[in-house]
């Protein structure tokens, strides 16, 4: 999710109200100067934002609403990102620098959790009642190809991994879960 504002807010002055701890993802705000009275007693030293319906870190700077996750890649990078900041785990609060990268949206969206109506537990392969086989398919620029028909559960999965692999590289989304109609 692209920021609005960030682009009007200098990173070194980002650095000078927030502290980021790369190795826990967390924010906290530093000491001001020239806070309104009891700004520093309330705030400095605690963590900043909150986190969203959707489960972003959100923080408030002037009045505008800044991501963790952006936050956290401009505070490493000395930059704003140019494309979407992906993370890593799909835990979207967690900042680590280490959990994050840049994305196009395209990339960020092959980076998903399967689906909630996918009864197989792997991304690209349903079973298909007719013909009684597993079907493997991949979804690239928004144009579904179909990968085959198999009579075991590995093979369609094998035939989405390597599909996958090629398209989304370093992004592909890979599943932990067996077919849950056991059939194999």
């Amino acid at each position: 999710m692209v920021g609005v504002h960030e682009k009007h807010l200098a990173v070194a002055h980002m650095k000078e109200l927030l502290d980021y701890d790369a190795s826990t993802g967390t924010f906290t705000w530093l000491p001001r100067k020239n806070a309104y009275r009891g700004w520093n007693k309330k705030f400095a030293g605690k963590p900043a934002g909150h986190i969203t319906n959707h489960g972003y870190l959100r923080i408030v700077i002037y009045e505008r609403k800044y991501f963790g996750h952006r936050l956290a890649w401009a505070w490493m990078s000395g930059e704003w990102p140019d494309h979407e900041v992906d993370h890593r785990n799909l835990v979207r609060n967690d900042n680590r620098y280490k959990n994050l990268r840049v994305a196009t949206h395209q990339q960020n969206n092959c980076n998903t959790y399967l689906q909630t109506n996918n009864t197989s537990g792997q991304k690209g392969v349903t079973w298909d009642k007719q013909r009684l086989k597993w079907r493997a398919q991949i979804k690239c620029h928004g144009v579904m190809k179909n990968l085959g028909r198999f009579d075991r559960f590995d093979d369609a999965v094998a035939a989405y991994e390597a599909a996958a692999v090629l398209r989304f590289g370093l992004f592909k989304r890979q599943s932990e879960l067996r077919p849950m109609n056991g059939v194999s």
